[in-house]
């Protein structure tokens, strides 16, 4: 059996969704209104600083090598290159303290056939031994890395890494320099601020962003940051990104 409506329920029934909707439709909008007025009365900027730093400590790296179908004449051969450094590294005035010297590496070198694989038949002993160089004269380490390779005049095998160039206080300049990125921000937010006719209130938030440090006057930026080791002279630079309240 059909149920019959009448014109005057779903009259009733369309006046009821409508209001419904409109209900709806007008917490939106308020709750909307809302949101951009908190939205409004919030800033977030970032604030820079940088400084320029001189490395402090140096750490370099140089690798001697013998080869030898012999063993023994091949350890002779290293052992002669071992006190050769040595020599070099005390004439240069580098401090005995600040010299090690790590064990020896042994590796061995086979014959290839016409196929140019590796065959079971040894044909070398190959020998090598690294020198370690850690010192707060840097200026030295410079000098001493760019030079050593000149014992090769002499027959010494001999390779010369680059050498590490750090700051031991760079925790300090980075706690100092946060600092200062973060008044510098706070000096942004004045700016902003005043330019709407507010002013800047509580702190909301605040997040150190990229922290690095190039070579001097390098341009470049990267958003996982960066740390040079490759120079002595250095430039530092952090980002923090704060979050203020502005009043009216």
């Amino acid at each position: 059996m059909k149920r019959f409506i009448s014109p005057t329920g779903i009259g009733m029934f369309l006046l009821g969704a409508s209001l419904a909707l409109g209900i709806f439709l007008s917490s939106q909008m308020v709750s909307n209104a809302v949101v951009k007025v908190k939205q409004a009365n919030i800033i977030r900027v970032k604030g820079l600083a940088e400084e320029k730093i001189v490395s402090n400590h140096a750490t370099w790296r140089c690798e001697i090598r013998a080869k030898s179908a012999d063993l023994r004449k091949c350890y002779d051969e290293l052992d002669k290159s071992k006190n050769a450094v040595r020599e070099y590294l005390k004439n240069a005035e580098v401090l005995e303290a600040a010299v090690s010297i790590k064990s020896i590496v042994t590796d061995c070198e086979y014959k290839m056939n016409d196929k140019g694989q590796r065959t079971n038949t040894l044909e070398n002993y190959i020998l090598s031994q690294v020198f370690e160089v850690r010192t707060a004269d840097v200026k030295l380490v410079e000098k001493v890395s760019k030079s050593v390779t000149e014992l090769i005049r002499n027959g010494i095998q001999i390779s010369s890494f680059p050498p590490e160039y750090v700051n031991v206080e760079i925790e300090d300049i980075k706690m100092k320099l946060l600092g200062k990125a973060t008044a510098n921000g706070y000096e942004r937010a004045k700016i902003l601020a005043g330019n709407s006719n507010g002013k800047v209130g509580l702190l909301n938030s605040a997040a150190q962003g990229v922290f690095q440090i190039t070579p001097l006057d390098s341009t470049d930026v990267s958003d996982s940051g960066q740390y040079d080791t490759s120079t002595i002279d250095k430039t530092v630079k952090a980002v923090v990104t704060l979050e203020f309240n502005v009043e009216k």
